[in-house]
């Protein structure tokens, strides 16, 4: 899928839908007619469902989508993109849902937008946060998740993957342990970064379009709802074992050191640590 948590324009709103709605469409018709085993969709945990008097609550899997208010773009395309794959099942098609949360790794190669915080983070230029949280999952989590509902998962059934529930504060405490910088204390009301936000996403984004979006309007919202995901069908059914975030976070770490994208004092740091961990690991499972 196209990701994205701008305001999209009417341009960026057909691509979304060409690419999130469209493309998959495309794609399970085409494992449909060339006699696919099985198909397996990456869902959004953005179109799953949740208790509209408190967004807080954890969403599983039978909560319907809600469309209005300040829901994004993106997420009614991967919303319809599961519809498409539900058509798919009663035409004949065995395939699943495997719903991602926001996801932290190795391997970010583009680098995703969390994935450039990290890396802004390690150059100093992340200075504030704002309080709130959202369920995050691990690389290698959301991987392994798709592997069990590829041999594991019912038909035509949607099965959420995350690792755990986290605030801001907590994955900005998690960048310090790893990296060694200093924490980043300042946190910036959320009101005011959604009014700043909300007007670098209209006109001043036509005027700088290059000029890169850490928090959008949209993430914004996402994560003053902190939203909790559960993932017990996923347990149950799949025998889904997550990890932690921390260890995603060094994942993600280790693999920009090794890329060349953070400073050289921050990526011996990183190596040296996570050398020294695996060391012990190993250590350990010796003993």
């Amino acid at each position: 899928a196209k990701v994205s948590t701008l305001n999209a324009s009417a341009g960026e709103q057909r691509e979304l839908y060409e690419i999130n709605v469209i493309g998959t469409r495309n794609i399970l018709r085409a494992c449909l007619e060339n006699g696919v085993g099985r198909a397996v969709l990456t869902g959004s945990f953005s179109s799953t469902g949740y208790d509209l008097d408190d967004p807080s609550r954890p969403s599983h899997e039978d909560l319907p989508f809600y469309p209005f208010g300040h829901t994004m773009p993106y997420s009614h395309t991967k919303a319809l993109a599961e519809h498409e794959l539900l058509k798919c099942v009663i035409d004949g098609l065995d395939a699943v849902i495997v719903t991602s949360c926001s996801c932290i790794g190795a391997w970010d190669h583009l680098p995703s937008r969390m994935g450039r915080t990290m890396i802004d983070y390690s150059h100093g230029k992340l200075r504030a946060f704002i309080p709130g949280g959202f369920d995050f999952v691990n690389g290698r989590d959301i991987a392994a998740g798709h592997l069990l509902a590829m041999e594991k998962g019912r038909r035509g059934h949607k099965y959420i993957c995350s690792t755990q529930f986290h605030t801001l504060e907590d994955l900005v405490g998690m960048f310090s342990e790893i990296t060694g910088l200093p924490p980043v204390r300042l946190q910036v009301p959320p009101r005011l970064m959604a009014s700043i936000t909300g007007l670098y996403a209209g006109s001043l984004a036509k005027m700088f379009p290059n000029l890169p979006q850490r928090l959008t309007p949209g993430a914004i919202g996402v994560l003053r709802m902190r939203r909790h995901a559960d993932t017990s069908k996923a347990q149950r059914e799949l025998g889904y074992r997550p990890g932690t975030v921390r260890d995603a976070v060094r994942d993600a770490f280790v693999f920009f050191a090794r890329e060349g994208k953070l400073p050289a004092q921050v990526r011996d740091h990183v190596l040296r640590h996570h050398a020294e961990a695996s060391d012990a690991g190993a250590g350990s499972s010796r003993a």
